[in-house]
């Protein structure tokens, strides 16, 4: 089929290309009438026309559309949403609300894409990266005219609002609740580094602070069955060296840790305390019901957008929400007084 032109639209409505241009742009600046204006819609309905991205752009002078920048990337196969985790989801579809508030349309692409190849296909206002760009990303961007969200005054990546202080509550509600011997299960999960590095050092930095152990580590791989065995191996090891708490990567994580738990004979949490990350909707039918730490998406997904939209507009920066994650607490560590 072929493709619709403006010029097909205006010689169906009988006005110029211009005026197509004038009245499909929303131009303020150009005296349309009503009637003109009507004809001109009708004729574009009709044909099927879709105005492109950078005719839309060079006619109200600025783009409408965002880019963000998450920190997902694209799956290999059996590596699709469930092994990942939903807090990229959550951000994503609680953003695009936003976006699409502002009559703006929200384009994303993950971390593993460059961002070179992306502004080859897409002419975007505005870019939002929580995790950070490299500086090189950077400047890309900033050459092209976009306007660059993705750090705080201090140069941290701005997903370290929320994503950085769930090890931290982790850690700090163990101590709380008696334990003195965590030790730390993490994945070597392809993709992820970034994050598996700066959710590393955050649980290490919270057990120094906490004055507890130098937590022990593993890094486990997909997590099929025979994920399972293996950590059972390990943490028949940890728990002989005295450990009395698992720190978990994430919900699926913990999940992974109770069943090896269970398979070498612990209970928890009377044995063994385990404690999770992003709250996953699994969390609640684990058995026993996992505790763990909840980042709050929305309201960051609404700070990122207020915050672009101040950067877009050049206004004042809002300030940052100062509690973006909490304990949910369930099952799976032992209540205080019993610590």
């Amino acid at each position: 089929m072929a493709r619709v032109l403006s010029s097909d639209v205006a010689r169906r409505a009988g006005v110029s290309r211009a005026t197509v241009s004038y009245v499909l742009n929303r131009r303020p600046d150009k005296t349309i009438s009503e009637q003109t204006r009507r004809r001109v819609i009708e004729a574009a309905r009709e044909l099927g026309y879709i105005p492109s991205a950078a005719g839309t752009a060079l006619g109200s002078g600025r783009s409408q559309v965002v880019l963000l920048r998450d920190s997902g990337h694209i799956p290999k196969q059996g590596q699709e949403v469930l092994p990942l985790g939903s807090l990229a989801g959550q951000l994503r579809d609680a953003l695009a609300r936003e976006i699409h508030s502002w009559g703006m349309t929200l384009v994303s692409c993950g971390s593993d894409t460059p961002i070179a190849d992306v502004l080859k296909h897409v002419d975007p206002a505005l870019v939002i990266a929580p995790a950070g760009l490299a500086e090189d990303e950077a400047d890309l961007v900033d050459a092209v005219g976009a306007v660059l969200v993705d750090r705080d005054g201090r140069g941290s990546p701005l997903a370290d609002l929320v994503l950085g202080r769930l090890p931290t509550l982790q850690v700090q509600y163990l101590a709380a609740h008696g334990s003195r011997h965590p030790a730390y299960l993490t994945t070597r999960m392809p993709g992820l580094e970034p994050l598996v590095s700066s959710r590393r050092q955050a649980v290490l930095a919270a057990c120094k602070q906490q004055g507890l152990h130098d937590p022990r580590e593993h890094a486990a791989g997909p997590l099929g069955e025979d994920a399972v065995a293996e950590f059972a191996a390990v943490l028949r090891g940890w728990t002989e060296a005295g450990v009395d708490a698992v720190v978990c990567f994430n919900d699926l994580h913990a999940g992974l840790a109770l069943a090896a738990a269970r398979g070498v004979g612990l209970r928890v949490p009377d044995e063994l305390a385990v404690i999770g990350a992003d709250d996953e909707v699994l969390g609640r039918f684990l058995d026993p019901p996992l505790t763990t730490v909840a980042p709050d998406m929305v309201a960051f997904a609404q700070y990122l957008a207020a915050r672009a939209r101040a950067a877009l507009d050049g206004t004042r920066t809002p300030p940052a929400p100062t509690e973006l994650a909490r304990v949910i607490e369930r099952s799976t560590v032992q209540p205080a007084e019993f610590g």
